[in-house]
């Protein structure tokens, strides 16, 4: 058996730095409240929540995001 590096796993560098992703990512603003929306819930096809702000959303505005 080798202590050799040669015998790991390969190791890939990643195409993009996950901190400048983060740091060049805004999350779109709630048209409500002007809070950032990080996802929106849909519970069925008239009833839309933005989250973590809760405002509830129509249609049109739902896909906006």
């Amino acid at each position: 058996m080798s202590d050799s590096s040669d015998d790991a796993t390969p190791y890939y560098e990643p195409l993009v730095d996950a901190e400048q992703l983060v740091g060049e990512w805004l999350a779109p603003a709630c048209p409500r409240c002007g809070d950032p929306v990080v996802w929106v819930h849909s519970r069925g096809p008239d009833d839309h929540r933005a989250s973590p702000c809760g405002c509830r959303l129509g249609a049109v505005e739902a896909r906006e995001l």
